[in-house]
C-alpha cells in the first residue's frame, strides 16, 4: 500500500495505490471507491482501476512466458557476427521457399 508493506487488516482509503502480487505477476491498482459490505468479485472490480503501466507490464510478462513455453527466448542484446549470418541464411531460405510457391 503506497509502496509500504502492510498487514491485511489495514484499512483502505480512496485514492490509495496498492501493489498486488499474484504468483510472479505484479498488479498496481488505485482504489476508486469503498464498499460497506463484502460482495462479489464483479462488484469489487468496479471499486478499483489498474494503472496503464501495470497493464502494459503484465501483458509483456504474459507474452514473454508464452514465448519461453514455445522454446523461444528474448535476445539479451545485439546479435553477434555468427547470429547475423544465421539470420541471413534463414532469410535466404525463406525467400527460396516463397519463389517455389509462385
Amino acid at each position: 500500500m503506497d509502496d509500504q508493506r502492510t498487514k491485511p487488516a489495514k484499512e483502505l482509503r480512496i485514492g490509495q495505490v496498492l501493489s498486488i502480487r499474484k504468483g510472479i505477476t505484479l498488479q498496481t491498482v488505485v482504489v476508486e471507491a469503498l464498499s460497506e459490505h463484502r460482495g462479489s468479485a464483479t462488484v469489487a472490480q468496479t471499486l478499483y482501476t489498474e494503472t496503464p503501466e501495470s497493464i502494459e507490464l503484465r501483458e509483456i510478462s504474459v507474452s514473454r512466458r508464452r514465448m519461453e513455453r514455445a522454446g523461444l527466448t528474448v535476445p539479451s542484446g545485439r546479435p553477434n557476427k555468427k547470429d547475423r549470418r544465421a539470420l541471413t541464411q534463414l532469410k535466404s531460405l525463406d525467400q527460396g521457399w516463397q519463389n517455389e510457391d509462385e
